[in-house]
């Protein structure tokens, strides 16, 4: 039999291959037929799309393609048997199947099908998920799932989850005080099903994500629907499990669980950044994709920066393209943040993000250390960045955080050893507390009061103060109540998220932080005009400097950098805004109780009698007054970086 030659794509008329997968029983030869297809959204062939994991390149399988069926193609054994679970005995099945249904040797429609990947796994009647063959009690896995979840309500958008009618009468499904009743069985089989290798391929998380609610997720011969598998997920993320039962794949368990939720939390869309980082576990071979299989997932304004899939391009020039487009788009340098001193970088800028290689820090959430100005920013040529801001500090000592591991006596020390040594009496930049700021520097600043609404699953500040008093004071956590409910919990389980990867930071002036692990004495922070995050940069010669990574420094996140220390009065919040569905940047009075989205230290700026405290687009112009020439004209010292 011949190899399979494919016929090609008419790219002007948005043309995809679909499979046409014969019936038969489940050990008799593969045949299908490949058909060219128009796919718009006034004309949509009905078929599934398949979600899966290539598996191996060795050992590969004929399948019998055509309509004559003398042409054979070879795919993957995962591929071979995800096959003979799909078949119908008795009647066709039309699939979209990547590797079969994009010509793989030709570059160009390769690069072509990636950019219609939204499309194609929108328009879909459904996505399938398949997982692999029946194994390591995956049927009694996906059953415990579909059980858990038909007990429970999610709200995804609220972060809660409430019985269903089915579980009105076992309330302790959605306590989030009470651990989950399952031990060493149940616990294995979902152990061992969510370290499928499905959960860890990069290209899953657009096809999910972009799937119908009809989609369905299926192990061997049994399969659930993918809504009831990611709420029963919500469930075991939030819910204390039994340790007991896990021993030593209690911390693997729970980093899996966080990796499959994120997944599932397709609420909203996910800046481009953030979105990187999410995926930062996943796997990929090559390293392009770590940007080319996120595309369809980027929010619409982001997807109008023109990005298009280019094999022929190195993988320096495709990371380096992409932080110009957004630069130059945006105008805004919110992408340096993702930027993290490699012990080996690759040939590229230390302003360009190395997306293949995951950072070691979580980013920070919503900074506003730019007060919302526009960048001034300009590519020189040569790999050279120029961008205007201002040097806030200069390093004066910087500890790695390191921990042995993810206990709460660990964390405790580990709180203990690298607080200052005046932190119950001392005072920082701007006379606050030192206390004060500690405690928020932990856990960069987020509590539940933060946000507006208030969310019930942060800590709050003064409960998360209190505990820190006593962690400080006392031996041990014998006086602090750590049931996984409690706020302190969630305090040290904060903690444990944004000090891990870091290193903490004295300043010269007073300030202290948490910055990259990279970080070193005579490192300068510096907020740069259009960059939400403090970024810490390191001089290389007068004006050149290495960008080392964002840091949180306590005094310098909301804009004070530009224009000082914000009135006591008022805080920062976020705010939850019903247009967009999305928390926004706001400003609480706390003398009126009375909201606002334009800083009130632009007040005089921008020449207004009052301050907005709507939503609209005055509250939105507020940081776009911000230039250098301003910001000069107020007698701050605004210079220039150039960034290697």
């Amino acid at each position: 039999m011949a190899q399979y030659q494919y016929s090609p794509l008419k790219e002007e008329g948005g043309e995809i291959r679909l499979l046409t997968l014969h019936p038969g029983l489940f050990n008799s030869e593969i045949y299908v037929v490949l058909h060219n297809e128009t796919l718009t959204k006034s004309n949509t062939p009905a078929f599934e799309a398949l979600s899966y994991t290539w598996g191996s390149m060795e050992n590969l399988h004929d399948i019998r393609v055509g309509p004559s069926g003398n042409d054979v193609l070879s795919v993957t054994r995962n591929l071979a048997v995800a096959l003979q679970h799909l078949r119908h005995v008795k009647k066709v099945r039309v699939l979209w199947i990547d590797a079969v249904c994009i010509d793989q040797k030709n570059t160009k429609e390769r690069g072509q099908q990636v950019e219609r990947m939204r499309d194609i796994y929108t328009l879909a009647d459904r996505v399938v998920v398949w997982l692999g063959a029946e194994e390591q009690n995956s049927t009694y896995a996906l059953q415990l799932m579909s059980t858990l979840s038909s007990k429970i309500e999610v709200d995804w958008l609220l972060v809660v989850m409430k019985p269903s009618m089915l579980g009105e009468d076992e309330p302790d499904w959605t306590d989030r005080s009470k651990p989950l009743p399952y031990e060493g069985k149940e616990l294995d089989a979902i152990y061992s099903l969510l370290h499928r290798s499905w959960f860890e391929r990069l290209w899953i998380r657009q096809e999910i994500r972009l799937a119908s609610k009809r989609s369905i997720i299926m192990c061997g011969n049994t399969s659930i629907p993918w809504q009831a598998f990611r709420n029963a997920i919500f469930c075991l993320r939030h819910k204390s499990k039994k340790k007991e039962f896990l021993g030593v794949k209690a911390v693997p368990f729970h980093e899996r669980i966080e990796m499959v939720y994120q997944l599932s939390d397709d609420a909203s869309p996910v800046p481009f950044g953030r979105l990187v980082r999410m995926t930062k576990y996943c796997k990929c071979s090559d390293p392009r994709d770590r940007v080319y299989g996120l595309l369809s997932m980027l929010q619409k304004s982001e997807r109008e920066i023109g990005i298009k899939p280019d094999y022929s391009l190195t993988t320096g020039q495709v990371y380096q393209g992409v932080v110009l487009r957004f630069i130059h788009h945006f105008n805004t340098l919110k992408v340096l943040a993702s930027c993290e001193m490699q012990e080996k970088p690759l040939d590229m800028p230390t302003w360009v993000p190395n997306w293949s290689v995951g950072n070691i820090a979580d980013p920070l959430w919503s900074p506003l250390a730019d007060a919302q100005s526009p960048a001034a920013a300009e590519y020189l040529g040569n790999g050279v960045l120029s961008a205007a801001g201002v040097n806030a500090a200069s390093v004066e000592s910087a500890e790695k955080i390191n921990f042995v591991n993810s206990s709460n006596p660990e964390l405790i020390a580990t709180i203990r050893r690298h607080a200052p040594a005046d932190v119950l009496c001392g005072s920082t930049v701007g006379g606050v507390s030192l206390l004060d700021a500690y405690c928020r520097t932990i856990c960069c600043d987020y509590f539940g009061e933060s946000y507006l609404p208030r969310l019930s699953h942060f800590p709050t500040f003064q409960e998360s103060r209190e505990a820190l008093v006593s962690f400080l004071t006392q031996d041990g956590d014998s006086a602090v109540d750590l049931t996984p409910s409690s706020g302190p919990a969630k305090y040290l389980d904060w903690a444990w998220n944004f000090l891990q990867g870091r290193s903490f930071f004295k300043s010269v002036e007073g300030y202290i932080g948490l910055a990259p692990r990279a970080a070193k004495p005579g490192d300068e922070i510096c907020v740069l005009l259009g960059c939400q995050s403090p970024l810490l940069l390191r001089r290389t010669q007068e004006t050149r400097y290495q960008v080392v990574g964002e840091c949180y420094v306590y005094g310098l996140m909301h804009g004070e950098a530009f224009l000082g220390q914000l009135d006591r009065k008022y805080h920062p919040i976020l705010m939850f805004d019903d247009a967009s569905k999305d928390h926004i940047p706001a400003f609480l009075d706390t003398e009126t109780g009375e909201t606002q989205v334009m800083d009130p230290r632009m007040k005089g700026l921008l020449g207004v009698d009052s301050i907005c405290s709507d939503q609209g687009d005055r509250g939105k112009y507020a940081g776009s007054t911000l230039t250098p020439e301003l910001l000069k004209h107020l007698g701050v010292n605004v210079k220039t970086f150039e960034l290697l």
